[in-house]
């Protein structure tokens, strides 16, 4: 299904952080895959736990897995700039988020570019109901304080009236948490490019054809201290994989029934 280069990458990122005693472990569904354990992207031998495979790759999802790896915070720009050397400036970006305008937020702007007094424009938000998602429409029609000032009052027929139109677009631009992405060639080939920052990295305003690895940064482990302050050595840790029975008298399992069993 063309995955193997994807699980090749992701490994090949993972060892450098190894390698650098940066703690890094892949969680969620790419803990199923007996790949990711293989390719030490796992610490959890998911034959041994039972974990469930088809969380990973299941042909009912809409879209391909992705594989999601933690990494000490204080270190995880690191991995990313060896990722940028790797791969070239041009290949990698992170992945750029929009902020929104909702209703209230759009009458605030457009009341500050309208130079309606700032307590005006508060009394005029704060009618807006605090549901989840509402539009300047919705609140037009459930809240009776707001639809007449609406009808009363010119300035706030305005007001409205411009916020409605603005209500949606893009208001600001962010940098995605995690998501980093690889493409096979020139990012700008494939999508629009924003550049941030000082040193002009490029930031994804689009997905396309590429490949995205999100790359999280954590407060633990790690917390900033060295790894041998209070971690053991990546090094004692394989050993000790290779040690471990197949199976641990003290191993809380969940079996096929959904039942949690001690054995």
């Amino acid at each position: 299904m063309g995955f193997a280069s994807y699980f090749l990458i992701v490994a090949d990122f993972v060892r450098f952080a190894f390698e650098r005693g940066i703690p890094a472990s892949a969680r969620g569904s790419a803990c199923g895959a007996v790949v990711s354990y293989v390719l030490r992207l796992s610490q959890v031998d998911p034959l041994e736990y039972d974990l469930l495979f088809e969380r990973f790759l299941d042909p009912s999802r809409s879209e391909a897995p992705d594989i999601d790896i933690d990494f000490c915070q204080e270190r995880r720009e690191e991995v990313i700039a060896y990722v940028r050397r790797k791969y070239g400036e041009a290949s990698v970006a992170q992945i750029a988020t929009f902020g929104t305008m909702a209703a209230r937020a759009a009458i605030r702007d457009v009341g500050r570019a309208l130079d309606v007094p700032l307590f005006r424009v508060d009394e005029i938000a704060k009618m807006v109901p605090q549901t989840l998602g509402i539009t300047l429409d919705d609140a037009l029609k459930q809240s009776t304080d707001l639809k007449q000032q609406y009808d009363a009052d010119p300035q706030v027929r305005e007001l409205l009236d411009i916020a409605r139109r603005l209500e949606g677009t893009n208001r600001n631009a962010g940098t995605h948490a995690a998501g980093v992405v690889i493409a096979n060639g020139p990012l700008t080939d494939h999508v629009p490019l924003q550049r941030v920052g000082s040193q002009g990295r490029g930031r994804l305003e689009q997905e396309g054809r590429s490949r995205r690895h999100d790359a999280m940064g954590h407060g633990r482990p790690g917390e900033g201290r060295p790894l041998e302050d209070g971690l053991p050595r990546f090094a004692d840790i394989d050993a000790a994989r290779q040690r471990r029975p197949a199976h641990r008298e003290d191993a809380r399992r969940e079996d096929r029934s959904g039942q949690i069993a001690t054995r």
